[in-house]
């Protein structure tokens, strides 16, 4: 029995178990088809208004196999979104279902405001869906308060004209990020009083990026593991990939830590940016709007000279408040999220990849008709890596501890900063770090 097949047959066993539910917001609901009169199921994200328009159309599938059920979408912009819905859960106003970032399934999961699905999660064997190892980071002291939904990549979208024009190979995944510097070297313009670098990174060269060039090289990374962090590290090879980025930029090679990103997508279709590097997201507005003659590629995030594969983990997914009324039900339409709702939304949109594994051909078939089979490799190169690095803190700590690097990262990256910086960087972020621990 296939994966799909097992979660339908279990959904449908579940529903028949459950009997008759009560209802999210009133009358009475149950699942798998039978009657319930007037409920409504409140559902929040982030995602974009055509991306939303699609999500919503695709649960009139949801809606027809739950007699009475309706689904309300109410989208939130995502500069925005962080504040809004921690007010919400304070007030305890939240959706049944909303979007949510790792690093908030574990901080609000931590403080008691989020269901817990442990016991549903066992039940039916969920977590055998899902990438190995990606479901434990949503668990807090072993309870499950989220389920992860789609995962993020990074790496570096090029210009296939410019590299042609300087006579550079496109780069392979596994590339070293000693070659993607020289890279940016040899790309990099000044004509007519116009600069032109050779990398711009719309994905900032932060220090958990940097990690990935230390953990490749068989060093210590910045932070380790991806939760429950007990400290930070700047490693001899860590300190090593500073000093290179830093140097690309004082050289202008490599845009510095300050760069405006606003514009950054629409000046790489209009060929302004040789190397961009950016989550696989962008994929979605370059397959719709880059010009018909504008070629690109991609390739995973570089990593040490030599080094084995790491990479950045980064997952978004659904969660629901401690105070939802009808969790059978609610618990159904997280499932249908994961399963037919990505399969239907993701080739129409391909955003990113689902944590699901089943559950992403249809968004990788699209990837490969649209002519970027080298996204889907440097993806599965990514996602497959037995290295997985945070893209940030996602304990509790995060927002103090997270304080000093902003502080202190910028200069030391641009390469105005001396060792010293870097070193006094991580001894406040440890002391940060250790002082939570404490009291926890």
């Amino acid at each position: 029995m296939t994966k799909r097949v097992k979660v339908l047959s279990l959904l449908c066993a579940a529903a028949l178990a459950a009997g008759a539910l009560a209802g999210c917001s009133s009358g009475g609901s149950t699942a798998g088809g039978s009657s319930s009169k007037g409920t409504e199921i409140s559902f929040m994200t982030w995602e974009s208004e055509a991306m939303n328009e699609k999500i919503l159309a695709s649960f009139q599938a949801f809606e027809g196999s739950h007699e009475g059920v309706t689904v309300k979408l109410t989208p939130s912009p995502l500069n925005d979104y962080g504040t809004k819905i921690k007010s919400m859960i304070s007030s305890r106003t939240a959706p049944d279902v909303f979007m949510v970032g790792n690093d908030w399934v574990i901080q609000y999961g931590s403080s008691g405001n989020l269901y817990d699905w442990t016991a549903k999660a066992e039940a039916d064997g969920i977590e055998s869906l899902y990438y190995p190892g990606v479901v434990d980071n949503w668990k807090v002291d072993g309870k499950l308060y989220g389920f992860p939904g789609l995962l993020n990549t990074y790496g570096v979208f090029y210009s296939k004209k410019a590299l042609d024009d300087a006579g550079l190979e496109y780069p392979k995944d596994g590339w070293s990020l000693e070659q993607c510097l020289e890279y940016a070297e040899k790309l990099t313009k000044d004509e007519g009083g116009n600069h032109t670098y050779g990398l711009y990174a719309n994905s900032k060269f932060d220090p958990f990026f940097v990690s990935i060039y230390a953990a490749s090289a068989g060093d210590t990374p910045y932070a380790s593991p991806i939760k429950d962090v007990q400290g930070v590290t700047a490693s001899p090879a860590f300190k090593k990939a500073v000093g290179m980025i830093g140097e690309a930029i004082q050289k202008k090679y490599v845009t510095d830590n300050e760069w405006n990103v606003t514009n950054a997508s629409t000046m790489f279709m209009e060929g302004q940016c040789p190397m961009f590097t950016a989550g696989q997201w962008f994929a979605d507005e370059f397959i719709r709007n880059a010009p018909a003659d504008f070629e690109w590629g991609f390739v995973s995030w570089p990593i040490a000279e030599g080094g084995s594969s790491a990479a950045i983990y980064d997952c978004t997914g659904w969660a629901s408040s401690k105070d939802i009324s009808n969790p059978d039900l609610i618990y159904d339409m997280i499932k249908f999220i994961h399963t037919d709702m990505y399969s239907e939304v993701l080739p129409q949109t391909p955003v990113a990849p689902p944590a699901a594994v089943d559950y992403g051909k249809a968004y990788y078939d699209k990837l490969t008709e649209s002519g970027h089979q080298d996204l889907v490799d440097g993806m599965t190169y990514m996602l497959e890596s037995p290295t997985k690095l945070p893209v940030r803190f996602l304990d509790p700590f995060a927002s103090d501890a997270g304080a000093f690097q902003t502080d202190a990262w910028g200069p030391i990256i641009n390469g105005a900063g001396s060792e010293a910086d870097l070193d006094k960087m991580v001894e406040n972020t440890n002391n940060a770090i250790t002082r939570y621990w404490s009291s926890h």
